[in-house]
């Protein structure tokens, strides 16, 4: 995935410190949620789950909003 070698950095709002959201290029998003707790993170798609590592079915379509496992992280490829 040429964009999380080499594409511009942006963090995206996360529903707390505990939980890092960030856009990698155009349309990557990585989400990692850090802590002991489960959470909703809103504002990640519309777009498509790759796969990676990622105990969602390959090619789960995230809507709009995400809902990470404690210690869970996800890559969501935006529409």
């Amino acid at each position: 995935m040429p964009e999380l070698r080499d594409g511009t950095y942006r963090t995206l709002p996360a529903p707390n410190d505990d939980v890092w959201v960030w856009l990698r290029g155009e349309r990557t998003v990585v989400a990692c949620n850090l802590s002991d707790a489960a959470v909703d993170i809103e504002g990640i798609g519309p777009g498509e789950n790759p796969d990676l590592d990622d105990p969602r079915p390959a090619d789960e379509r995230v809507d709009a909003g995400l809902h990470l496992a404690p210690w869970e992280s996800a890559i969501v490829w935006r529409d």
